[in-house]
């Protein structure tokens, strides 16, 4: 009679850690969400990451979690396949940057943006050959666009600047 009671113990202890364990709830601290509704279903989704621990005090509230890493684009802006031959050297580049577009019977657009998607520099012209000075900007990684008259992005590029 011992023996089952001390396994029945045994058993009711397994059991109340394994319910404790699973009685926690999962948080989501969310940066941004949506749920759809069509014809066929429903879907919602929330893009942020789980909390893991939350601490309060007087008031103020501070939840903590880890980085999704599995983290897939969906989405992005292809370039579509253009009638101009483009050529953009060096790369990489100290100084100066060229930037050839044979073919241009239109305006174009140069923009230059950093690696947080800032737009340091924009110029327009129509001329087949442009010279972009490097020299005021800092070593590292940056995004060269070149759009069409008709607004078409027809080539992207990064660019490094070395020192």
């Amino acid at each position: 009679m011992k023996k089952n009671s001390k396994k029945y113990f045994a058993w009711a202890i397994f059991l109340l850690a394994w319910g404790c364990a699973h009685a926690q709830i999962e948080q989501v601290v969310a940066a941004s969400g949506q749920q759809l509704t069509g014809s066929n279903g429903e879907v919602s989704f929330t893009v942020g990451e789980p909390a893991i621990t939350t601490l309060s005090s007087s008031g103020n509230m501070v939840s903590q979690g880890y980085q999704q890493s599995n983290l897939s684009t969906t989405a992005i802006n292809d370039v579509s396949p253009s009638a101009y031959r483009v050529s953009v050297y060096p790369n990489p580049t100290a100084n100066q940057l060229t930037v050839m577009v044979q073919g241009l019977n239109q305006q174009l657009v140069i923009q230059l943006y950093d690696i947080q998607g800032k737009l340091l520099y924009q110029t327009t012209t129509t001329s087949e050959k442009s010279e972009l000075d490097f020299t005021p900007y800092a070593t590292g990684q940056y995004l060269l666009q070149l759009i069409d008259g008709k607004g078409n992005s027809i080539n992207k590029q990064q660019i490094t600047k070395t020192k």
